[in-house]
């Protein structure tokens, strides 16, 4: 079977060879991890872009959407999201990624370490569901920047009694040990997936993570 070869990031004239990294992984299984060419919405208005696909981790197929790491004054967006470069999707393509997500989201840290929690829980958070972010530059309710929010009590992101998926710049939540890259789970609401051990919280153990949707 032919491997899918990855195009390099950034080249002008792109080829579509399919709608997500998981479309890719289940017509092509050998394809490698790189950039590809995605055309989101299948032939809608969104113009097709690059995005890094990571083929072996967790099954395949996932989509990087964001990359971000603890102390950056101001997250930018752009189309072009790599694994050598921090920013976040901008708004419209992240809504055609999220409307098209089946599985989840996967969260990969600077040490390779892999989180990742299922579409049922970041559709069923009781705080903000993922349903509730169309940008990934907007503020959320407490001041800090969250793809997702579930509690047990209240929402105010504050205790010991709240999971969430933290994406923040040191300028919108300073004093708070959820800005930057960061997940917690200290709310009834568990990852699927969680290589910090004991710990609630992610912060202690890693400064950066990829974000990854499929």
């Amino acid at each position: 079977m032919r491997v899918n070869q990855p195009i390099p990031p950034s080249k002008k004239a792109l080829v579509v060879v399919g709608s997500s990294c998981a479309d890719i992984k289940n017509n092509i299984p050998s394809s490698a991890n790189g950039y590809y060419a995605i055309d989101l919405d299948n032939n809608g208005p969104l113009a097709p872009i690059e995005v890094y696909c990571d083929m072996q981790t967790s099954g395949g197929g996932w989509m990087l959407f964001a990359h971000h790491t603890d102390g950056l004054d101001r997250i930018t967006q752009t189309n072009n999201v790599t694994t050598k470069k921090f920013g976040v999707i901008s708004s419209e393509y992240w809504v055609a990624m999220r409307e098209n997500m089946n599985d989840g989201m996967m969260l990969l840290d600077e040490n390779k370490r892999v989180s990742r929690i299922s579409a049922a829980k970041l559709y069923g958070a009781n705080c903000e569901s993922i349903s509730d972010l169309n940008n990934l530059t907007a503020l959320s309710k407490d001041g800090s920047r969250h793809i997702w929010h579930h509690e047990s009590r209240g929402c105010d992101g504050r205790g010991l009694d709240y999971s969430l998926i933290s994406l923040t710049d040191s300028t919108t939540a300073k004093s708070y040990d959820i800005a930057g890259a960061a997940i917690y789970q200290d709310s009834s609401m568990k990852f699927d997936e969680w290589p910090y051990g004991s710990d609630g919280s992610s912060y202690k153990h890693q400064d950066t993570l990829m974000y990854f949707i499929r």
